[in-house]
Order: structure tokens, then C-alpha cells, then sequence
């Protein structure tokens, strides 16, 4: 695989997700089927998950800005993966603890995100490096 697909891969993998959760979060009644619970929100937990849905938007959009020059803007990949996807392993490691078996699903798929952005990271520095160096 090349450098510059190991390099932007996180980036769209982030991009798809984040749209697709973004989406569902601001569904109540999708968010409430796709958490396998049936959890009914009222009123104020429709409005916080709205708020989170608005910041999982927000974070696409910074993806895609990273995306299109992601050396120079690698640290939103390295800020995506820490603190953004090593929060949510531990959220729902936490969840998977307290009875949520989905939750061991998420937290191995964050986790390979997780190190897809660092690795990305890391490789972006690396060109920069060498670019920089001529």
C-alpha cells in the first residue's frame, strides 16, 4: 500500500463514519433503534444527542479540510485519534464492562482507527520531513 493512501485512508474512513453517526445522532427515533436499547429520549436527551450529532458534523467537516492537505494539517489526524477515538474506546469499553456487548465491537474497530490516524501522522511528519530537508 502507498504512503499517500496510508496517509489519507484515516481521513476518509473518519469522514464516512463521522457522516453516517452525525446522521443517525440527529434521528432520535434512528439513534434510539441503532443503539439496540430501545431507549426513548425525552426532550433534553433529544437535545444533547442533537448537540453531539452538531460536533460529530463539525468534526467531518474539519476531516475533509485536513484531507486536503493532510501534511501540513496532520495534527487534526493526531488530535482525532487523541483524545477524540481513544475517548470514545474508553467509553464504550466502559459500556461493554456494564453489559453492552456492541460495545467490544466498537472499541476494536476505534482502536484500528485509532492507530490508522497515528500511523498516518507519523507518515505525513515523515514526508514533510524529507520535503522540507530539500
Amino acid at each position: 500500500m502507498k504512503k499517500e493512501t496510508l496517509i489519507k485512508l484515516p481521513y476518509w474512513i473518519g469522514i464516512v463514519l463521522d457522516a453516517i453517526i452525525g446522521f443517525i445522532i440527529l434521528i432520535p427515533s434512528l439513534y434510539s433503534s441503532t443503539i439496540g436499547q430501545g431507549v426513548v429520549l425525552d426532550l433534553q436527551g433529544k437535545l444533547n444527542t442533537s448537540v453531539g450529532g452538531l460536533f460529530i458534523f463539525s468534526w467531518t467537516f474539519l476531516l475533509i479540510w485536513a484531507l486536503k492537505n493532510p501534511y501540513e494539517r496532520r495534527i487534526i489526524g493526531l488530535l482525532t485519534a487523541v483524545p477524540v477515538l481513544l475517548g470514545l474506546v474508553i467509553i464504550n469499553l466502559i459500556s461493554f464492562i456494564n453489559g453492552n456487548p456492541l460495545g467490544i465491537i466498537f472499541v476494536v474497530k476505534l482502536s484500528i482507527t485509532m492507530i490508522l490516524f497515528i500511523v498516518s501522522y507519523y507518515l505525513a511528519g515523515k514526508k514533510l520531513e524529507a520535503v522540507n530537508q530539500f
